[in-house]
């Protein structure tokens, strides 16, 4: 949302304003819907920030497939031994299904919240 002392941006208010929003009405306590809603907004504007900060940081000739291309071929070079993930998924940064991610990692989340989210009162 906003670095540490700097103001919160009015885009940033929203978004956190309409999970909550949205929280609210689904009977979850109200002593969870603060923690659960900004829990969602973390998870998006932190998978924001994946797909944004790379390409924003990149000089004007170089591409998103080119960022991601070199990304793989450096983790590539990687010690297996030692980062084992990162070296047999580096073919998956060539080609990334930033969406479908997305939607995967927030129904992980909501699936997560709904499980242990228990809307009845305490007896």
């Amino acid at each position: 949302m906003a670095l540490p002392g700097s103001a919160p941006s009015s885009i940033g208010l929203r978004l956190l304003d309409r999970i909550g929003t949205l929280v609210a009405r689904t009977g979850l306590p109200a002593e969870r819907q603060f923690t659960v809603s900004t829990a969602i907004s973390y998870y998006i504007t932190g998978a924001s920030a994946q797909i944004i900060v790379p390409c924003a940081t990149l000089d004007a000739t170089t591409s998103r497939d080119a960022f991601l291309s070199q990304t793989a071929a450096r983790r590539q070079e990687l010690d297996p031994a030692v980062y084992p993930f990162l070296t047999s998924t580096a073919k998956d940064l060539r080609d990334p299904a930033d969406c479908d991610q997305f939607i995967t990692g927030l129904d992980l989340l909501l699936a997560g919240l709904n499980t242990t989210a228990d809307p009845r009162p305490p007896a």
